[in-house]
C-alpha cells in the first residue's frame, strides 16, 4: 500500500545537502499526499508549493537535518494548507468528490460499486477524520507522526481512526463479501 520514500544517498563529509535536491526528492512524495487528501490536482499544487516556500525559507536551519524529519516537517506543512483550505467548508460537504485510492486494479475489470461507495463515505468524513484516514490508511503513517503533522494530540489521532473504522466497517465488509463472492476490485 504505502512505498518507503527514496532516501537520497548519505552526504558526503563536508557537504550540506542543497535545497534543489531535497525538492527533486521530496516533492513527488508531498504532492501524492496532498493529492490523496484534497482530492484536487490544483488543491495538492498549491498546498505542495507554499510548503515548499516556508522550508525554503528556513533551510539554513534545516539543512542539516535528514531527508525523513525534512520530509516529515514539509508534508505536514502540505497537509496543513490542505486542512486550511477546507476548514471554511461545511463539516459535511464532500470536497471534492473522490480520494485517490491506491489499489490493485486490474486495468480491464471495473471496479465494484461497493468500492465506490467505501469512498463516498470516506468523501463525508469531517476534514481532519478524512486527514487522519488519509494519513493512516493511505499513507501508512504511525499515529505520533500524524499528530505532529496535524498538531494534534495522539489521543484525537486514535480516537479519529477508532470513529472511521467505525463508521467504515460496514462499507468496507460488503466491498469484502462483493470480491470473494467472484466480484474483483
Amino acid at each position: 500500500m504505502n512505498s518507503e520514500p527514496h532516501v537520497p544517498a548519505a552526504k558526503t563529509p563536508g557537504h550540506e545537502p542543497d535545497f534543489e535536491t531535497f525538492y527533486c526528492e521530496a516533492r513527488r512524495i508531498v504532492m501524492d499526499t496532498a493529492r490523496r487528501m484534497s482530492g484536487s490536482q490544483h488543491i495538492a499544487e498549491d498546498a505542495t508549493s507554499a510548503a515548499f516556500v516556508e522550508i525554503c525559507r528556513k533551510w539554513d536551519v534545516r539543512r542539516n537535518q535528514s531527508f525523513a524529519v525534512n520530509l516529515s516537517y514539509v508534508r505536514g506543512i502540505a497537509v496543513r494548507k490542505v486542512a486550511d483550505h477546507f476548514r471554511h467548508w461545511p463539516r459535511s460537504r464532500p470536497y471534492a468528490g473522490y480520494i485517490e485510492i491506491p489499489a490493485q486494479v486490474d486495468e480491464e475489470r471495473e471496479p465494484q460499486p461497493e468500492y465506490y461507495t467505501v469512498l463516498q463515505q470516506i468523501d463525508r468524513q469531517p476534514y481532519r477524520r478524512r486527514a487522519v484516514i488519509v494519513l493512516h490508511f493511505l499513507e501508512g503513517l504511525e499515529y505520533g507522526e500524524i499528530a505532529d503533522i496535524l498538531n494534534m494530540s495522539v489521543s484525537t489521532v486514535r480516537t479519529h481512526i477508532q470513529r472511521a473504522r467505525t463508521d467504515l466497517l460496514p462499507y468496507a465488509q460488503r466491498l469484502r463479501r462483493a470480491m470473494r463472492d467472484g466480484g474483483e476490485l
